[in-house]
């Protein structure tokens, strides 16, 4: 978690998304962060009992084909509402690149199908949600491609 945020010459510069979650989980205010941390955390979390795989750069189908379709839902980064994505607060990276933070990311779990929709649970609703699949397809892909599963180990 950080909120390192800080103005040098001018300039508004920040930790990134992909090494922290930026802010404070508990507040609605924060922004979030990205699969690599999700991924740490829930290794973390499940010891040697669970195995803990960041997929990103997988399509959906096949995500769909190697996980979902064996029992094993898969969280997946996509959109509030499967509304498009747009730039939101910029800030510089210690690397010194601009990053724009994507306005409406959002994690849903990919969890089943229904002929041309998938099936995700959306913890902002608290229930299952069905959206078309290329609309789904099309808000994974905008933010990066991002999937976390994780599988029990026997």
């Amino acid at each position: 978690m950080s909120n390192a945020f800080e103005f040098r010459g001018g300039v508004l510069c920040g930790p990134s998304p992909y090494e922290y979650f930026i802010g404070d989980p508990r507040r609605g205010s924060s922004y979030g962060c990205m699969a690599p941390v999700i991924a740490g955390a829930m290794k973390s979390a499940a010891g040697n009992r669970f195995e803990v795989k960041e997929l990103s750069g997988e399509s959906l189908s096949t995500l769909y084909s190697a996980y979902v379709e064996k029992g094993n839902p898969v969280l997946i980064w996509v959109t509030m509402g499967m509304v498009e994505t747009f730039p939101g607060t910029a800030w510089y990276l210690p690397d010194g690149s601009l990053y724009y933070w994507p306005s409406c990311e959002h994690c849903m779990v990919l969890m089943g199908s229904e002929d041309d929709r998938y099936l995700l649970l959306d913890p902002e609703t608290g229930g299952v949600v069905s959206y078309q699949k290329d609309l789904v397809e099309m808000r994974y892909d905008s933010l990066g491609k991002q999937a976390v599963v994780m599988n029990k180990i026997p």
